[in-house]
C-alpha cells in the first residue's frame, strides 16, 4: 500500500522530522520578576528611612520625645491630628522632608553601629524569606507537572 507523499512530506515515504520548538520566555514572567525586584527596592528605601526617622527620634532632645504625634509622624510618614487618627498619608515625600523641623543630631557610633546590625538583620531575614519562597515556588512547579501514569506489569 503506497502512501500519499504529502502526508509524509518527503518522495520515498519516509516522514520528515519537525523539529522542536524551545520553549518561549514568557514576557508575563520578566515583567513579574522585574515588578518584583521594584517592589523589593522600594520596600527596602522605605525600611530605610523609617530606620533614620526612628535613629532621629530616639536621638532627640527629652523635650522632643515627650511629643507622640511628632515621633509617630517621623517614624510613619502619619500625621494623626490632620486626619483625626492613624491615617498613613500616601505622599511621595521621603521622611527626611518631615524631619527638617527637628535640630541637626549627629549619631553616636554605638547608634551608627545598632542601625548598620539591624539593617544587616533586614537583608538576612529578606533573603530567608525569599528563599523560603523559592523553595516553595519549586516545589508547587513540581507538583503541578504533569506526569505519566506509572504501569505496573503483572
Amino acid at each position: 500500500m503506497a502512501q500519499d507523499d504529502a502526508t509524509f512530506g518527503a518522495p520515498g515515504g519516509e516522514p520528515t522530522p519537525t523539529p522542536e520548538a524551545a520553549p518561549p520566555v514568557p514576557a508575563d514572567f520578566m515583567s513579574s520578576v522585574m515588578a518584583r525586584l521594584a517592589r523589593q527596592d522600594e520596600f527596602q528605601k522605605t525600611t530605610n528611612d523609617q530606620l533614620a526617622a526612628l535613629v532621629a527620634a530616639l536621638t532627640a532632645p527629652n523635650g522632643q520625645t515627650s511629643r507622640p504625634q511628632m515621633i509617630c509622624r517621623r517614624l510613619f510618614n502619619t500625621n494623626p491630628t490632620e486626619t483625626g487618627g492613624n491615617h498613613i498619608s500616601d505622599d511621595s515625600e521621603p521622611n527626611e522632608t518631615l524631619l527638617t523641623d527637628a535640630p541637626p543630631i549627629r549619631p553616636d557610633l554605638a547608634t551608627i553601629r545598632e542601625i548598620a546590625e539591624l539593617k544587616l538583620s533586614f537583608q538576612q531575614m529578606s533573603s530567608k524569606i525569599h528563599q523560603v519562597t523559592r523553595r516553595l515556588h519549586k516545589s508547587r512547579a513540581y507538583l503541578l507537572q504533569p506526569r505519566e501514569p506509572l504501569l505496573l506489569a503483572h
